[in-house]
Protein backbone atom coordinates (compact mmCIF):
# COMPACT_ATOMS: atom_id res chain seq x y z
CA UNK A 1 0.00 0.00 0.00
CA UNK A 2 3.08 2.57 1.25
CA UNK A 3 4.53 1.57 -2.36
CA UNK A 4 1.69 2.30 -4.36
CA UNK A 5 1.02 5.43 -2.88
CA UNK A 6 4.92 6.27 -3.27
CA UNK A 7 4.33 5.52 -7.19
CA UNK A 8 1.11 8.00 -7.02
CA UNK A 9 3.26 10.63 -5.29
CA UNK A 10 6.23 10.54 -7.46
CA UNK A 11 4.26 10.87 -10.68
CA UNK A 12 2.08 13.68 -9.69
CA UNK A 13 5.51 15.51 -8.17
CA UNK A 14 6.75 14.79 -11.53
CA UNK A 15 3.91 16.35 -13.37
CA UNK A 16 3.73 19.30 -11.27
CA UNK A 17 7.53 20.18 -11.56
CA UNK A 18 7.99 19.55 -15.40
CA UNK A 19 7.15 23.21 -16.59
CA UNK A 20 8.88 24.31 -13.32
CA UNK A 21 12.28 23.29 -14.86
CA UNK A 22 14.39 26.50 -15.29
CA UNK A 23 15.67 26.71 -18.98
CA UNK A 24 18.34 28.95 -17.66
CA UNK A 25 20.45 25.90 -16.28
CA UNK A 26 20.09 24.12 -19.91
CA UNK A 27 23.71 24.78 -22.25
CA UNK A 28 23.95 25.94 -25.97
CA UNK A 29 25.21 23.56 -27.82
CA UNK A 30 26.39 23.45 -31.15
CA UNK A 31 23.56 21.60 -32.00
CA UNK A 32 21.23 24.68 -30.35
CA UNK A 33 22.72 27.39 -32.70
CA UNK A 34 21.89 25.74 -36.10
CA UNK A 35 19.53 28.30 -38.02
CA UNK A 36 17.13 26.77 -40.00
CA UNK A 37 17.30 28.25 -43.74
CA UNK A 38 14.77 29.01 -45.67
CA UNK A 39 14.86 28.75 -49.74
CA UNK A 40 14.35 31.60 -51.22
CA UNK A 41 11.37 30.53 -52.91
CA UNK A 42 9.79 30.10 -49.67
CA UNK A 43 11.02 33.62 -48.36
CA UNK A 44 7.63 35.19 -49.27
CA UNK A 45 5.62 32.64 -47.46
CA UNK A 46 7.93 33.04 -44.02
CA UNK A 47 7.76 36.61 -44.63
CA UNK A 48 3.68 36.54 -44.63
CA UNK A 49 3.36 34.30 -41.34
CA UNK A 50 6.20 36.21 -39.20
CA UNK A 51 5.30 39.82 -40.50
CA UNK A 52 1.78 39.24 -41.52
CA UNK A 53 -0.08 42.10 -43.50
CA UNK A 54 -2.62 44.36 -41.36
CA UNK A 55 -6.00 43.26 -41.60
CA UNK A 56 -8.96 45.49 -40.65
CA UNK A 57 -12.33 43.76 -39.57
CA UNK A 58 -14.94 46.41 -40.67
CA UNK A 59 -18.37 46.67 -40.60
CA UNK A 60 -20.40 49.09 -42.61
CA UNK A 61 -24.31 49.74 -41.65
CA UNK A 62 -24.61 50.56 -45.55
CA UNK A 63 -23.17 47.13 -46.47
CA UNK A 64 -23.25 48.47 -50.27
CA UNK A 65 -20.15 49.81 -50.51
CA UNK A 66 -17.64 47.29 -48.50
CA UNK A 67 -16.92 45.07 -51.25
CA UNK A 68 -15.59 48.36 -53.17
CA UNK A 69 -14.15 49.89 -50.44
CA UNK A 70 -9.81 51.49 -50.90
CA UNK A 71 -6.93 51.35 -49.39
CA UNK A 72 -7.61 55.16 -48.88
CA UNK A 73 -11.14 54.38 -47.05
CA UNK A 74 -9.39 51.86 -45.17
CA UNK A 75 -7.34 54.51 -43.30
CA UNK A 76 -9.41 57.08 -43.17
CA UNK A 77 -12.64 56.12 -41.91
CA UNK A 78 -12.66 56.32 -38.15
CA UNK A 79 -15.05 53.20 -37.55
CA UNK A 80 -12.30 51.00 -37.68
CA UNK A 81 -8.45 50.48 -36.87
CA UNK A 82 -6.01 48.30 -37.64
CA UNK A 83 -5.88 44.48 -36.44
CA UNK A 84 -2.62 42.68 -35.15
CA UNK A 85 -1.68 39.39 -34.85
CA UNK A 86 -3.48 37.15 -31.70
CA UNK A 87 -5.94 40.50 -31.41
CA UNK A 88 -9.22 40.41 -33.32
CA UNK A 89 -10.61 43.98 -33.19
CA UNK A 90 -14.42 44.70 -34.10
CA UNK A 91 -15.98 48.21 -34.86
CA UNK A 92 -15.83 51.46 -33.60
CA UNK A 93 -18.31 54.46 -33.87
CA UNK A 94 -21.98 55.67 -33.25
CA UNK A 95 -24.01 53.10 -35.36
CA UNK A 96 -22.98 49.57 -35.69
CA UNK A 97 -26.54 48.28 -37.89
CA UNK A 98 -28.93 48.26 -34.39
CA UNK A 99 -31.96 45.70 -34.80
CA UNK A 100 -35.40 45.76 -33.89
CA UNK A 101 -36.57 45.90 -30.38
CA UNK A 102 -39.24 43.83 -29.32
CA UNK A 103 -40.79 43.58 -25.87
CA UNK A 104 -43.42 41.24 -24.05
CA UNK A 105 -45.24 42.02 -21.30
CA UNK A 106 -45.21 39.67 -17.93
CA UNK A 107 -47.92 41.01 -15.87
CA UNK A 108 -47.59 44.53 -15.93
CA UNK A 109 -44.19 44.78 -16.69
CA UNK A 110 -43.09 45.05 -20.27
CA UNK A 111 -39.73 43.04 -20.85
CA UNK A 112 -37.36 43.92 -23.70
CA UNK A 113 -35.59 41.51 -26.19
CA UNK A 114 -32.76 43.34 -28.22
CA UNK A 115 -32.44 41.63 -31.87
CA UNK A 116 -29.10 42.79 -33.98
CA UNK A 117 -27.73 40.97 -37.20
CA UNK A 118 -24.28 42.23 -38.25
CA UNK A 119 -22.24 41.01 -41.30
CA UNK A 120 -19.06 40.45 -40.81
CA UNK A 121 -16.17 40.61 -43.11
CA UNK A 122 -12.01 40.27 -42.84
CA UNK A 123 -10.82 42.81 -45.61
CA UNK A 124 -7.28 42.41 -46.91
CA UNK A 125 -5.88 46.32 -46.27
CA UNK A 126 -3.14 45.42 -48.86
CA UNK A 127 -5.28 44.80 -51.62
CA UNK A 128 -8.54 45.40 -50.74
CA UNK A 129 -9.62 41.63 -50.80
CA UNK A 130 -12.49 40.48 -49.23
CA UNK A 131 -11.37 37.25 -47.46
CA UNK A 132 -13.85 36.81 -44.74
CA UNK A 133 -17.79 37.44 -44.74
CA UNK A 134 -20.18 35.93 -42.56
CA UNK A 135 -24.30 37.28 -41.42
CA UNK A 136 -24.65 36.76 -37.70
CA UNK A 137 -27.57 37.65 -35.81
CA UNK A 138 -27.32 38.37 -32.23
CA UNK A 139 -29.96 38.44 -29.19
CA UNK A 140 -30.16 40.03 -25.96
CA UNK A 141 -32.69 40.16 -23.14
CA UNK A 142 -32.62 43.42 -21.63
CA UNK A 143 -34.82 43.10 -18.71
CA UNK A 144 -37.85 44.26 -16.76
CA UNK A 145 -37.87 47.87 -17.20
CA UNK A 146 -41.10 50.08 -16.84
CA UNK A 147 -39.42 52.98 -19.62
CA UNK A 148 -36.80 51.38 -22.24
CA UNK A 149 -33.85 54.30 -21.78
CA UNK A 150 -30.62 55.43 -23.25
CA UNK A 151 -28.45 53.35 -21.21
CA UNK A 152 -30.55 50.50 -21.73
CA UNK A 153 -30.74 50.45 -25.21
CA UNK A 154 -26.84 50.95 -25.70
CA UNK A 155 -26.21 48.12 -22.70
CA UNK A 156 -28.65 45.69 -25.13
CA UNK A 157 -26.26 46.34 -28.81
CA UNK A 158 -23.19 45.28 -26.95
CA UNK A 159 -24.97 42.32 -25.09
CA UNK A 160 -26.68 41.44 -28.45
CA UNK A 161 -23.53 42.22 -30.36
CA UNK A 162 -21.16 40.06 -27.81
CA UNK A 163 -23.26 37.08 -28.69
CA UNK A 164 -23.23 37.84 -32.31
CA UNK A 165 -19.84 37.68 -32.47
CA UNK A 166 -19.29 34.18 -30.42
CA UNK A 167 -21.32 32.54 -33.59
CA UNK A 168 -18.19 33.78 -35.62
CA UNK A 169 -15.41 33.32 -33.44
CA UNK A 170 -14.26 30.41 -34.86
CA UNK A 171 -14.36 31.46 -38.18
CA UNK A 172 -12.42 34.12 -37.34
CA UNK A 173 -9.46 32.98 -35.45
CA UNK A 174 -8.47 31.01 -38.43
CA UNK A 175 -7.63 34.41 -39.62
CA UNK A 176 -6.14 35.27 -36.34
CA UNK A 177 -4.08 32.35 -34.99
CA UNK A 178 -0.97 33.07 -32.87
CA UNK A 179 2.12 32.68 -34.72
CA UNK A 180 5.76 33.52 -34.38
CA UNK A 181 8.85 31.72 -34.39
CA UNK A 182 11.53 29.90 -32.05
CA UNK A 183 14.23 32.75 -30.86
CA UNK A 184 16.89 30.20 -29.13
CA UNK A 185 17.47 26.74 -28.43
CA UNK A 186 19.16 25.55 -24.95
CA UNK A 187 19.87 21.74 -24.06
CA UNK A 188 19.97 19.40 -20.74
CA UNK A 189 22.28 17.33 -21.67
CA UNK A 190 21.61 15.12 -18.70
CA UNK A 191 18.11 14.97 -18.56
CA UNK A 192 18.01 14.90 -22.42
CA UNK A 193 15.53 17.56 -22.57
CA UNK A 194 15.81 21.07 -24.92
CA UNK A 195 13.84 24.39 -24.62
CA UNK A 196 12.90 26.91 -27.13
CA UNK A 197 12.75 30.26 -26.82
CA UNK A 198 9.58 31.89 -29.14
CA UNK A 199 9.11 35.37 -29.79
CA UNK A 200 5.43 35.54 -28.51
CA UNK A 201 4.00 35.83 -24.95
CA UNK A 202 1.87 37.53 -22.50
CA UNK A 203 0.84 40.01 -24.85
CA UNK A 204 -0.23 37.47 -27.35
CA UNK A 205 -2.12 35.79 -24.53
CA UNK A 206 0.20 32.76 -24.44
CA UNK A 207 -0.04 31.26 -20.80
CA UNK A 208 1.52 28.67 -19.27
CA UNK A 209 0.86 25.06 -20.99
CA UNK A 210 -0.36 26.04 -24.41
CA UNK A 211 0.98 24.33 -26.82
CA UNK A 212 2.29 25.21 -30.39
CA UNK A 213 3.12 23.54 -33.67
CA UNK A 214 6.42 23.77 -35.48
CA UNK A 215 6.73 23.76 -38.96
CA UNK A 216 9.54 24.27 -41.22
CA UNK A 217 9.73 24.86 -45.23
CA UNK A 218 11.33 22.78 -48.23
CA UNK A 219 11.33 22.68 -51.64
CA UNK A 220 9.89 20.15 -54.20
CA UNK A 221 11.08 20.16 -57.83
CA UNK A 222 8.32 18.83 -60.21
CA UNK A 223 10.82 15.87 -62.28
CA UNK A 224 9.11 17.11 -65.45
CA UNK A 225 8.11 20.69 -65.63
CA UNK A 226 10.76 21.41 -63.52
CA UNK A 227 8.45 24.07 -61.42
CA UNK A 228 9.50 24.57 -57.77
CA UNK A 229 6.92 24.65 -55.15
CA UNK A 230 7.61 25.71 -51.32
CA UNK A 231 5.91 23.41 -48.56
CA UNK A 232 5.49 24.37 -45.04
CA UNK A 233 5.79 20.27 -43.40
CA UNK A 234 4.98 20.32 -39.47
CA UNK A 235 7.26 18.68 -37.17
CA UNK A 236 6.70 15.73 -35.26
CA UNK A 237 7.38 17.64 -32.40
CA UNK A 238 5.34 20.08 -30.51
CA UNK A 239 6.37 22.73 -27.92
CA UNK A 240 4.36 23.23 -24.57
CA UNK A 241 5.05 26.58 -22.56
CA UNK A 242 6.43 27.15 -19.20
CA UNK A 243 6.13 29.28 -16.48
CA UNK A 244 8.77 31.13 -17.89
CA UNK A 245 6.63 33.58 -19.30
CA UNK A 246 7.26 37.35 -20.42
CA UNK A 247 5.99 39.73 -22.41
CA UNK A 248 6.94 39.26 -26.06
CA UNK A 249 9.12 35.74 -25.26
CA UNK A 250 8.50 32.50 -23.66
CA UNK A 251 10.01 29.43 -22.88
CA UNK A 252 8.65 26.07 -24.02
CA UNK A 253 9.64 22.62 -23.78
CA UNK A 254 10.42 20.34 -26.70
CA UNK A 255 8.01 17.79 -26.64
CA UNK A 256 8.54 13.86 -28.46
CA UNK A 257 11.38 11.56 -28.79
CA UNK A 258 14.89 12.43 -28.58
CA UNK A 259 15.44 11.63 -32.36
CA UNK A 260 12.58 14.21 -33.29
CA UNK A 261 13.82 17.05 -31.01
CA UNK A 262 17.12 17.57 -32.42
CA UNK A 263 15.40 18.53 -35.69
CA UNK A 264 14.28 21.74 -34.07
CA UNK A 265 16.32 24.57 -35.11
CA UNK A 266 16.16 28.47 -34.23
CA UNK A 267 13.78 30.00 -37.20
CA UNK A 268 11.66 27.43 -37.47
CA UNK A 269 7.69 28.43 -37.51
CA UNK A 270 5.35 28.05 -34.16
CA UNK A 271 1.41 28.29 -34.28
CA UNK A 272 -0.87 27.58 -31.18
CA UNK A 273 -2.96 24.78 -31.09
CA UNK A 274 -6.55 25.53 -30.82
CA UNK A 275 -7.67 24.62 -27.39
CA UNK A 276 -10.35 22.74 -28.65
CA UNK A 277 -9.13 19.13 -27.06
CA UNK A 278 -10.45 17.04 -29.79
CA UNK A 279 -8.14 19.19 -32.45
CA UNK A 280 -5.15 18.76 -29.82
CA UNK A 281 -6.15 14.92 -30.05
CA UNK A 282 -6.07 14.93 -34.08
CA UNK A 283 -2.99 16.88 -33.99
CA UNK A 284 -1.42 13.94 -32.17
CA UNK A 285 -2.40 10.86 -33.88
CA UNK A 286 0.78 10.27 -35.66
CA UNK A 287 2.16 9.64 -32.19
CA UNK A 288 4.45 6.33 -32.62
CA UNK A 289 3.41 3.15 -30.24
Amino acid sequence: MHRFLFVIFLLIFSSCTKKDISPIYGKITLIDRQIASIPSICKREYRKITKPPVVAIVDFTNNTTFDTASLKDIYGNINYRQSTVGEIVGIRGNNIGVGVYRKRTIGNIDVFLQNINLTVKILDTQTGQVIFSKDIEGRATIGKVPILTYDAIIGGIKLATKEAIKKAKLDLSKYFSVKGYILQIRTLPKEEKRFALINLGSKQEVKAGDKFIIYMFDVIEDPISGKKECLKIKLPVYLEVTNYVQNNSSWTNIERDEKDIKRVKIRHLVEKIAEKKEKYQNFLAFKKE
